[in-house]
């Protein structure tokens, strides 16, 4: 028996399909993971930036050109010194004043061109010292040039006798805006200093005290405008005035309303409170570099190079090509992040009273490494920034010391007024005069404090931290590696039992010990 015809089972085409005809599309993934790495790290940058920009905006910190805006709102013009300082300030120069309230291109500005001879304002300015006196040369200029411009300082005390000033910021041109009031408020500041002296030295207290005044209100009215150089000018009238201060105890003896109206005159915010609104607002305007075009950034870098006389021109298509493929990276923004959270963590270590300038620059150094450790060129905008930001710790500490000296100063002529001595110790002013002795921010300890024969030494050991003794940085010595802030008062109803004779500027007396 013939076996069943077995099924026909046609035979199976061979596929065409086999896993080794799949490696076009393996490329094509292998091509794209690098894209969407760089897509995952952009989407994980991203939200890092927000939450750093949330954290700054919880604390009420600005973080766009608008909010930085808000913290410079308009004034009524009946408190506005800027109304009145203008009216002076174009009296002096008409042709620049001008060109700026009505938008033009601003010429040079007209520079006041004193005496040589002139304290405080000539060329010499820099070497007039606190306690020296005035040779008949300089008294008889000096007294000259107020007498000419008597009317017009008249103005300028009126105007700063407003409690605000308002100047008319355009925070949208960035780092390009236009700040000529704050040179001719710092010149205010020495022109009143000069006042002062000159009072001083003809006894007359009234006017001296009434000049240190109006040099203080240059400073407090800078307090609330919020940019770096705003607040850097503020320093330096407060410093001005400060020595305003210095030249008059070291002429007059101070009666006790005198030292209250200086007490009210000087009472400023705190350093610390101005060095963080400053790295604020740099935050801000920092951020404006990031939006840049980045042909306009390079024509910026470019021009900035061309005012650096080691500087070298870049070439503006290839920094354009080369920005363009970091934004794309997300490197520029990871540089941003990088400026966001330095300056964040600097700002936290803004109050120089706590003596923490270390904490202020490891949040620097930690950027610096931060950025060295990825090998990569990312720090383009924050290295051209940080570096700057870095070295403002010191001049609002310098000031916090400068301000804290004086005030010491004001309560040991309290002290001397109501006892006839001076104290052994800076401990004896406390209750009576002050809640505590402010400590160094160079150090962490109290500020130095030396009976000398004819007065009082008081002294910061400066950013160098090494303790000089109170000797002041001398600008003839190139040798002189190491220096203080000295405060120094030397006046003959000061002088101690046994004292030599007296003689005025004869160079801060040897110190006495106890």
């Amino acid at each position: 028996m013939k076996p069943p015809p077995l099924p026909f089972v046609p035979p199976r085409k061979e596929s065409r399909w086999r896993w080794h005809n799949l490696w076009p599309v393996g490329l094509v993934l292998l091509a794209l993971l690098p894209v969407l790495l760089v897509l995952k790290w952009r989407f994980d940058l991203r939200r890092e930036l927000q939450r750093e920009l949330e954290i700054c905006r919880r604390a009420g910190q600005p973080v766009t050109l608008k909010e930085l805006a808000a913290l410079h709102p308009p004034v009524a013009d009946d408190e506005n010194a800027w109304l009145l300082l203008l009216d002076v300030w174009r009296d002096d120069n008409r042709e620049f004043w001008d060109a700026w309230t009505s938008g033009r291109a601003l010429p040079q500005p007209k520079a006041f061109r004193e005496d040589p001879s002139l304290p405080i304002l000539g060329a010499e300015a820099n070497r007039f010292r606190a306690g020296q006196p005035l040779t008949a040369g300089q008294r008889a200029v000096a007294a000259a040039w107020w007498k000419s411009n008597d009317v017009r300082m008249t103005r300028v005390a009126s105007a700063l006798q407003r409690p605000r000033m308002h100047f008319p910021l355009n925070f949208e041109d960035g780092f390009a805006i236009p700040l000529p009031h704050l040179a001719a408020l710092k010149g205010e500041a020495l022109r009143f200093r000069l006042r002062s002296l000159l009072s001083a030295e003809a006894g007359d207290a009234e006017a001296a005290v009434s000049a240190i005044e109006a040099a203080s209100a240059t400073a407090k009215l800078l307090e609330t405008e919020p940019l770096l150089v705003s607040q850097l000018v503020g320093l330096a009238n407060r410093n001005a005035t400060i020595m305003a201060v210095e030249d008059f105890l070291n002429r007059l003896r101070p009666a006790d309303a005198n030292l209250a109206r200086l007490i009210r005159a000087l009472a400023w915010a705190p350093a610390g409170t101005q060095h963080r609104l400053a790295l604020n607002a740099e935050r801000a305007l920092s951020r404006s570099f990031y939006a840049l075009p980045p042909g306009e950034f390079a024509r910026m870098m470019n021009k900035q190079s061309s005012s650096d006389a080691e500087g070298e021109p870049i070439d503006e298509r290839g920094f354009s090509i080369g920005m363009r493929a970091m934004r794309f990276a997300g490197l520029a923004g990871s540089d941003e992040l990088l400026l966001l959270r330095t300056v964040r963590k600097a700002g936290a270590a803004a109050e120089p009273v706590l003596a923490n300038r270390e904490s202020s620059r490891a949040a620097f150094a930690a950027a610096a490494a931060e950025s060295k450790a990825l090998g990569l060129p990312i720090r383009i905008i924050s290295a051209m920034l940080l570096p700057g930001l870095e070295k403002t710790w010191d001049n609002f500490a310098r000031s916090h010391a400068e301000t804290e000296m004086m005030r010491l100063a004001l309560a040991l002529e309290r002290h001397q007024l109501e006892h006839g001595t001076l104290p052994p110790s800076l401990d004896a002013l406390i209750p009576a005069h002050l809640p505590a002795v402010a400590e160094d921010p160079f150090s962490g300890r109290p500020l130095r404090y030396r009976r000398l024969d004819h007065g009082y030494l008081l002294y910061s050991v400066g950013p160098d931290g090494v303790d000089d003794g109170g000797r002041p940085r001398d600008a003839k010595d190139k040798q002189q590696k190491t220096w203080d802030i000295p405060f120094t008062v030397e006046r003959p109803d000061l002088a101690r039992p046994g004292a030599p004779s007296f003689r005025r500027g004869g160079g801060t007396a040897p110190v006495a010990e106890e």
